[in-house]
């Protein structure tokens, strides 16, 4: 088994596209930390989400909904609080983020 920590951050609309992500990484070895599996009943949510800072990598599956979402606007700027951030990101664009053209990310800017 492959000894790193990695998250998966998504919104739950996009569970399916998780899902297969995560069965990808078991078979190799990668047991992907979830909020779904590894968030404790009763544990605080902030705790948990400061505990993606300390992640080796995160996986992020953007999606229009993700980007509308407070939930996963949270984890994302927990996870860009620290310096070298940009090293442990692995990006998963979902084809309905409209984040490429002119303007194409200035309505996700009020989220």
């Amino acid at each position: 088994m492959v000894d790193k920590d990695v998250f998966i951050s998504y919104c739950w609309s996009n569970e399916k596209e998780a899902d297969e992500i995560d069965l990808f990484f078991k078979s190799k070895g990668i047991e992907l930390k979830r909020d779904k599996r590894n968030l404790e009943f009763k544990q605080s949510i902030k705790e948990f989400m400061r505990i993606i800072r300390k992640m080796d990598f995160v996986i992020l599956v953007i999606s229009d909904e993700y980007l509308k979402s407070f939930n996963c606007m949270y984890e994302v700027l927990e996870f860009l609080k620290d310096d070298d951030y940009k090293e442990r990101i692995l990006p998963v664009l979902i084809n309905n983020a409209k984040i490429y053209g002119i303007g194409g990310g200035l309505e996700y800017i009020k989220y």
